[in-house]
């Protein structure tokens, strides 16, 4: 079965099912899919709003979303309607990293996407449209899945594989969590020190020069790890690290790799994007700019010593 302009087939996937492959080179930041859900979902849900949604859905409708996997079907407690929401839902809103999204859809399309720890595709709802949209965040070969990220966070592979197998029933075997010896070891301790980085960088606000090392060291990781996504969000505490130091040069070349990155992550219209365009433009209403002492930091181009993270597996 091909679908949205030939960009990519849904097929059986050795060991995994039905995944999504590209039947074409899809480019980074290309959008894969834009889709409706057949219905959603609030966080308080259970079997009888799940058969509400489904009566007003076509017979076709209600035979694709009983073909969905229920990973759950061994749990006589959980009706099987809903355990197919709750193994094929995607969130209707920001989730991940401490957020949880207020609703979750189901969608005949891109339930089919398939998880890696090092995804090539990104979905990002977009509460206007009220459609979810998946774009390519590398660059794609014919032939190659398409894959999302499930569980998003910085976890090292036997956590990522617990939560996987606990909220999906499988064990996760993507290019991550397949390396052995030296390269897990490493991929480990990169995503663990990613995890710390993350939560110290909310802590610099008072150490901006500290904050713009540690941002930089986080890249690096990112770089290294294979990982795209947060990139924005790196970029972007780096850009309010400059404004509140009245940094402008700096704010700027900050909040434009914050945009460029958001742009492939979740496009151009996307809500994040819109306000990185605006601060681009005039950076200085960003509400801290100027709220503490002047200082010249640093550009993203700019090369400097690791932060302690970074430097203790710089490999």
């Amino acid at each position: 079965m091909f679908l949205d302009d030939l960009k990519f087939v849904i097929q059986s996937i050795p060991g995994k099912g039905m995944g999504v492959v590209a039947v074409r080179p899809i480019a980074k930041g290309e959008e894969v899919l834009s889709e409706a859900p057949l219905f959603t979902q609030k966080l308080a849900r259970n079997k009888l709003t799940i058969l509400h949604s489904l009566a007003s859905k076509t017979a076709d409708e209600k035979r694709q979303f009983l073909e969905l996997t229920n990973c759950h079907r061994q749990n006589r407690k959980i009706h099987p309607f809903l355990g197919i929401f709750e193994t094929n839902a995607l969130p209707c809103g920001n989730n991940g990293m401490g957020e949880i999204a207020p609703a979750a859809g189901l969608f005949l399309q891109g339930s089919r996407f398939n998880s890696s720890c090092v995804p090539n595709v990104n979905n990002y709802w977009s509460e206007e449209k009220q459609v979810i949209t998946f774009r390519a965040i590398k660059g794609i070969t014919e032939g190659e899945e398409l894959c999302i990220s499930y569980k998003l966070g910085f976890e090292p592979r036997d956590s990522r594989r617990a939560q996987l197998q606990k909220g999906f029933g499988f064990e996760c075997h993507c290019a991550a969590c397949s390396q052995l010896g030296d390269k897990l070891l490493t991929s480990n301790l990169r995503r663990v020190a990613l995890r710390g980085l993350y939560g110290e960088i909310a802590l610099c606000g008072n150490k901006p020069a500290e904050g713009i090392q540690n941002v930089k060291s986080a890249l690096r990781l990112l770089q290294k790890e294979g990982l795209v996504l947060y990139e924005d969000t790196f970029s972007y505490d780096a850009f309010q690290f400059c404004v509140v130091t009245s940094d402008l040069i700096h704010a700027k070349a900050w909040i434009q790799k914050a945009w460029e990155a958001v742009c492939i992550i979740s496009g151009e219209d996307s809500t994040a994007a819109i306000k990185f365009k605006r601060y681009m433009d005039h950076p200085k209403t960003h509400p801290s700019w100027g709220k503490g002492r002047m200082m010249t930091l640093e550009g993203p181009d700019e090369v400097s010593g690791d932060a302690a993270h970074g430097a203790a597996i710089e490999l």
